[in-house]
C-alpha cells in the first residue's frame, strides 16, 4: 500500500486492511524484536533518526540500539505489557557517532513480537514538572461539575480546545446504525467551520476502523501530507505475515482517511475513544487547520479525560433518566394493582388507558393488546387484520428478541407491510406475552418527519476504472446537505423500553399468581368431590348391605327346612316347588345386587 489515493482500487472501503499498512508515519521510530530480543523488522526511517542503516540493525540484538536502565533490559516490560495499549517510558537510543539520545518509547506485544515506538521527547511547557497533574486537576473540575451527558461533553470540548491549542474540537455520538451526530463542539475562532448538531455517515468509520478505536483510546496524525515511512522487511521473518499495527500509536493512516481529512480542509487530527461498557460510544475529534504535532504529555493529559468522559457516560446517563423512570414506576404500580384487582389482566389496563400510554410516553399514539380472538383498543391503531398479520410476524421473531421485547422507530424497514399504515405506526414497542398462543401487548408511535442536517451528503464517490474495479474516494464536500426522514417515528428511550420490560414481567407474575390459584382451587374441589363420594359409597353400601343380609339369613333358614321336610302328599310337593321357585329368584336378585354395590365401590 502507498500514500497516494490513486493505488487505492476497492469494492469495499469496509475491507481496507488498516491494522497491516506496512508503513509509518515519519514522525516516529518503530523496532520489532522476536522473542529472544533480536530486531526482526525496523522503519527505514531511523537512519534520519539516529544515523544508522535499517540493514545494519536488524538481526541484531537489541542491546546494539537501545540502552537500557534495568539489567533485565526488554524482559522487564512483558509482565506489564498485554492488553494495554502501550507502556510509556524513556530509553536511551545509540546513534552513529556512538552518543546516546533519550527518547520517549512505548512499548506493548503483538503477535509474539515486542514492538517498541519512539518519537523524539519535545521540550514544551507540558514537559514542565507538574503539568500533567495540574491540567488534569482542573479539567476534572470542570468535567465534574457537569450534570448532564451535553455539558459533560461540552465541558470536555471546551478542555481539550485549551489544552491542545487545537482549531476545533468536537464530540459525535454514534446511533444504532453507526452514523456519528455532533452533541457537542468548541472552536477556535470564527474562520472555522462548525458541524455542532451535523451528521456523519457510517460509512466514514467503518467497522474495522472502529475496532481499532476500541482497542486504542487515541490517535494523532500531526500532518495529513506526511510522506509514510516503510516497515524492512515487509513480511515478519518469524511469521511470515506483515506486522499487526493495529494498536501501534505509529501507524500510518488510510490513503481514504487522508484525503477525507484534506477534504476537510484539516491539516491534522487527533482522535479520542469514548468506550461505554465495553462498547465504542463515540469519539473525541480534533482538527487543526495546519499541521501540529503533540507531544506525549499533551497525549497524555487528553486521554485521560477521553477516560474520564467515559466514565460519566453511564453516571450522567442515569441521572438523565431517574426523575423520568421514577415517574414510569410510580405509573407501573398503578396499572399492577388495576390487574391484580379484575378477574381478566386485559381489563385491568384497559381501566387506565392513558396510564398505559404514558407508560411508554406514547401519549398521542396508541396501544392494543390482543389476547387469543380477539383486540382490545386504545386510541387510533392499524385494523384488527393488519394487527393480526403483526401479530403473526412478530411470533416469528420471538426466538431473537431480547427477553421477549420487540422495538423499532421505523417499522416499515423491517416489515413493509407496515409502510401501509406509517401515518399511525412507523414506531413499535411489543412485548410478548408467553402462553399456549402468543398475546401481546403493542404500543405505537405515528410518524415524525425529521430534517437531518449531514456533514456533506453523505454517499462516498465511486469511479469504474478501466479494467472494471472501483474507486472509492470519500466526499469532496462537508457543506450542510439535508435529508427529510419519512416512515420514523421518534426513537424509544431506554428506560421506556425497560419499562414495557417490566410491565411484562408484572404480567406474567400475576398470570401464574392466578393459574396457581385457580389450581389450588381445583386441587380443594376434587378432594372435597372425593370425600363426599367416600360418604355417599359408604351410605349406598351399608343401606344395600343390610338387607341383603336379611335376604341371605331368609334363604339359609329356606335351606334348612327344605332339608327337614320330606314331601309325603301332592301339597306340600306343589309348596315346595313354589318354595324353590322364590328360593331360585332371591338368590339371582341377591347376586346381582352384590355385583352392583362391587361395581359401585370400584368406581
Amino acid at each position: 500500500m502507498t500514500a497516494g489515493l490513486d493505488s487505492v482500487n476497492l469494492s469495499n472501503c469496509e475491507k481496507e486492511p488498516i491494522h497491516i499498512p506496512g508503513l509509518i508515519q515519519q514522525f516516529g521510530l518503530l523496532v520489532a524484536l522476536d522473542e529472544k530480543f533480536n530486531i526482526v523488522q525496523i522503519s527505514q526511517n531511523v537512519e534520519e533518526f539516529l544515523g544508522r542503516t535499517s540493514s545494519s540493525l536488524l538481526n541484531t540484538p537489541v542491546g546494539s540500539l537501545v540502552r537500557f536502565k534495568d539489567e533485565r533490559g526488554p524482559e522487564q516490560f512483558y509482565p506489564k505489557t498485554g492488553s494495554e495499549f502501550a507502556l510509556r517510558t524513556l530509553l536511551a537510543l545509540k546513534k552513529k557517532d556512538g552518543n546516546f539520545e533519550t527518547f520517549d518509547a512505548f512499548i506493548h506485544i503483538e503477535d509474539k513480537c515486542l514492538i517498541l515506538e519512539f518519537e523524539k521527547t519535545l521540550k514544551t511547557i507540558a514537559t514542565e514538572e507538574g503539568y500533567f497533574f495540574r491540567e488534569v486537576e482542573r479539567s476534572i473540575s470542570e468535567i465534574q461539575r457537569a450534570n448532564s451527558i451535553k455539558t459533560v461533553c461540552e465541558a470536555a470540548t471546551r478542555e481539550i480546545l485549551r489544552i491542545t491549542g487545537f482549531d476545533r474540537i468536537m464530540i459525535y455520538r454514534f446511533d444504532r446504525e453507526w452514523n456519528g451526530e455532533v452533541i457537542a463542539e468548541a472552536r477556535s475562532g470564527n474562520g472555522v467551520d462548525p458541524y455542532l448538531g451535523h451528521r456523519f455517515p457510517a460509512s466514514d468509520i467503518p467497522p474495522q476502523a472502529r475496532a481499532v478505536f476500541l482497542a486504542n483510546w487515541i490517535r494523532m496524525i500531526p500532518d495529513v501530507n506526511y510522506s509514510p515511512v516503510k516497515i524492512e522487511p515487509r513480511l515478519n521473518p518469524k511469521t511470515g505475515a506483515q506486522l499487526n499495527m493495529g494498536r501501534a500509536f505509529l501507524r500510518s493512516v488510510s490513503p481514504i482517511h487522508i484525503q477525507y481529512l484534506k477534504n476537510m480542509k484539516v491539516g491534522a487530527s487527533l482522535t479520542i475513544s469514548l468506550i461505554h461498557e465495553g462498547e465504542l460510544w463515540g469519539l473525541i475529534a480534533c482538527h487543526n487547520l495546519t499541521p501540529k504535532l503533540l507531544n506525549a504529555d499533551v497525549r497524555a493529559a487528553c486521554k485521560f479525560i477521553g477516560k474520564l468522559v467515559s466514565s460519566q457516560l453511564g453516571l450522567k446517563e442515569e441521572a438523565d433518566d431517574a426523575g423520568y423512570r421514577q415517574k414510569l414506576r410510580v405509573m407501573h404500580a398503578v396499572l399492577a394493582e388495576s390487574m391484580s384487582r379484575e378477574d381478566e389482566i386485559i381489563i385491568g389496563l384497559a381501566n387506565y388507558a392513558s396510564t398505559l400510554l404514558d407508560l411508554t410516553a406514547a401519549s398521542g399514539a396508541s396501544a392494543a393488546l390482543s389476547t387469543p380472538g380477539q383486540w382490545t383498543i386504545i386510541g387510533k391503531t392499524p385494523t384488527k387484520e393488519q394487527m393480526d398479520r403483526l401479530a403473526h410476524w412478530l411470533a416469528l421473531q420471538v426466538d431473537e428478541m431480547d427477553e421477549g421485547v420487540f422495538h423499532t422507530d421505523c417499522l416499515s424497514s423491517l416489515f413493509p407491510e407496515a409502510e401501509a399504515y406509517s401515518g399511525i405506526a412507523s414506531g413499535l414497542l411489543a412485548v410478548v406475552i408467553p402462553k399456549s398462543d402468543h398475546s401481546f401487548i403493542f404500543w405505537f408511535r405515528p410518524e415524525l418527519l425529521q430534517v437531518v442536517t449531514w456533514a456533506g451528503q453523505p454517499q462516498k464517490n465511486v469511479e469504474r476504472l478501466p479494467d472494471g474495479s472501483l474507486k472509492i474516494e470519500p466526499r469532496s464536500s462537508f457543506e450542510s446537505w439535508k435529508q427529510t426522514v419519512t416512515r420514523c417515528s421518534s426513537p424509544w428511550k431506554q428506560v421506556e423500553i425497560e419499562a414495557a420490560m417490566e410491565l411484562k414481567n408484572t404480567v406474567i407474575g400475576l398470570d401464574l399468581g392466578r393459574e396457581f390459584r385457580k389450581e389450588q382451587r381445583a386441587r380443594y374441589n376434587a378432594e372435597r368431590a372425593n370425600r363426599e363420594k367416600e360418604i355417599l359409597l359408604n351410605a349406598v353400601s351399608h343401606d344395600l348391605k343390610n338387607p341383603i343380609a336379611a335376604i341371605n339369613l331368609t334363604l339359609q333358614i329356606f335351606d334348612r327346612i327344605h332339608c327337614q321336610i320330606e314331601p309325603s302328599s301332592q301339597d306340600v310337593g306343589k309348596f315346595y316347588e313354589n318354595v324353590k321357585k322364590v328360593h331360585t329368584k332371591v338368590a339371582a336378585s341377591t347376586r346381582r345386587m352384590e355385583r352392583l354395590i362391587h361395581d359401585l365401590l370400584d368406581v
